[in-house]
């Protein structure tokens, strides 16, 4: 297709760390000003003894319409709480179609610092800390933290279909699907030098109410940075239930996520704990013990493959144990249908082609508004462009390498030295990977996804002084500290 490598003059040295600085953190703000300037809340999702968690919704969009009233949404969201609030929303439309305001919703997390130690809310901190470097399908987004005296508030990705308790009993293959998600989320996280430590069925959630939704792994505060991966922690910490052997000697590395990946696994396949003792103690003692059995009825409709898949991620010595890699890798998780519409004419399309090569030409500020853009966009808008970023990524690691992207452009005849200029460019972080929030930037305009309301988004996050306009000295002291 010849020679395609034109690059802007302010693109020509990709700006250098002040860029990857701000795309490595992920384009999370922290803000000291109310959040309630900025939101309304619904209601009320979950509540614990010291944070609860809350659906909110932008005030000023222009999908909103007054109805007062005393409003119960367990329509939209099976698992809300219904509390007597009074609410701001177009309800008739929310009702019948309620995936139109998935891009206006959000969920709230409040933390109550009043009573806590100095431990726990650096604990909440740290959760922010991680989260703000992952990139992943399959891992909840953050959007902006809010910190005063009495509370510490952080705005997520609003997951409207419930955790995983609230579909069961599953078919093998739901569970199945399910399970490769989640383990390519942990892969993602351990080859990033993290570990999660509180995977269990109340920390994923469904991103809607769609039978084939994404899952989402959420809840970072207990995870760990880990380098090496086989370093060892001590520190006790999860949900016992889901607590390898390991954690609870106090001697463990990132291999006990596979092990809480493995109960998982067992109870969605079979609607049953493999270790469920009325007492803690008596769990703990069949935790050591780790006599695994698929006695039960249920078992015997159960294929082979999926036993022992479960039977490879519980095994009692960590060293035995498969590793996240290795999970992707079972035959069980290969053998997988897919459920999901397929994509691979929209990659063989000359609009999704063309967009790799258009953004060769554009400034570093549009990239910028273009990530994002691409971060806050909902599920149904990017539906394609996801599902081609997950055909595109051969090994499932959650994000696509050279050989991954020179593949599935094969067919549109670039030289190598054009593929590589392309890679290159959408390789902002330039860590050798495209990573999610990157290639959607980089595809977003094939869809049409650029709007006024989308535009003028992305034009308040970057005036953080709120001055009504983004000077270029701003705009790099705002990269610098984020």
């Amino acid at each position: 297709m010849g020679n395609i490598i034109q690059r802007s003059k302010d693109n020509s040295n990709n700006s250098g760390s002040v860029f990857r600085s701000f795309t490595n953190n992920l384009i999370l703000r922290h803000k000291d000003k109310n959040l309630f300037d900025k939101y309304e809340i619904i209601g009320k999702l979950d509540s614990g003894s010291i944070s609860e968690v809350f659906c909110i919704k932008r005030k000023d969009t222009k999908e909103e319409k007054i109805c007062v009233g005393c409003i119960y949404i367990k329509k939209m969201f099976p698992f809300l709480k219904t509390h007597k609030i009074d609410i701001v929303l177009d309800v008739k439309e929310m009702m019948n179609n309620p995936k139109s305001h998935n891009g206006t919703m959000s969920a709230l997390k409040r933390i109550s610092l009043k009573f806590i130690d100095d431990d726990v809310i650096e604990e909440f901190r740290n959760e922010v800390d991680i989260i703000r470097k992952l990139d992943h399908p399959n891992i909840v987004k953050m959007f902006e933290t809010y910190e005063s005296f009495e509370t510490m508030s952080i705005v997520m990705e609003l997951c409207s279909g419930g955790n995983l308790n609230n579909r069961a009993p599953y078919k093998e293959e739901d569970a199945r699907r399910i399970i490769f998600k989640i383990v390519s989320a942990v892969s993602y996280l351990h080859e990033n030098n993290i570990i999660h430590r509180d995977i269990k069925l109340e920390n994923i959630m469904f991103e809607s109410n769609d039978p084939f939704a994404e899952v989402k792994l959420i809840d970072f505060g207990l995870s760990k940075m880990c380098s090496p991966p086989n370093k060892k922690m001590h520190r006790r910490v999860g949900s016992l239930y889901t607590m390898s052997p390991q954690v609870l000697e106090g001697n463990y590395t990132n291999k006990a996520d596979i092990w809480s990946i493995g109960i998982v696994s067992f109870i969605l396949l079979s609607n049953t704990k493999p270790f469920d003792a009325d007492r803690s103690f008596h769990m703990m003692r069949e935790i050591f013990e780790c006599n695994i059995k698929f006695e039960k009825s249920v078992w015997k409709n159960i294929s082979n493959e999926a036993k022992c898949f479960v039977q490879a991620l519980l095994e009692r010595v960590p060293d035995l144990r498969l590793n996240a890699k290795e999970a992707l890798a079972s035959p069980w998780i290969r053998n997988r249908t897919h459920n999901h519409k397929s994509s691979k004419e929209f990659c063989k399309s000359e609009s999704f082609c063309d967009c790799f090569e258009k953004y060769l030409k554009i400034v570093e500020f549009k990239k910028i508004a273009l990530m994002l853009i691409a971060y806050k966009s909902n599920a149904d808008d990017i539906f394609n462009l996801r599902q081609t970023f997950i055909e595109m990524d051969a090994d499932e690691n959650g994000r696509i390498s050279f050989d991954e992207f020179k593949e599935a452009l094969k067919d549109y005849k670039y030289s190598d030295k054009d593929l590589n200029a392309m890679f290159q460019n959408v390789d902002i972080a330039q860590d050798g990977y495209i990573n999610y929030t990157e290639f959607l930037a980089a595809t977003l305009e094939s869809e049409g996804l650029i709007d006024e309301i989308r535009i003028k988004e992305a034009f308040e996050h970057l005036d953080f002084d709120n001055s009504g306009s983004v000077s270029k000295q701003v705009r790099c002291i705002h990269f610098l500290n984020t």
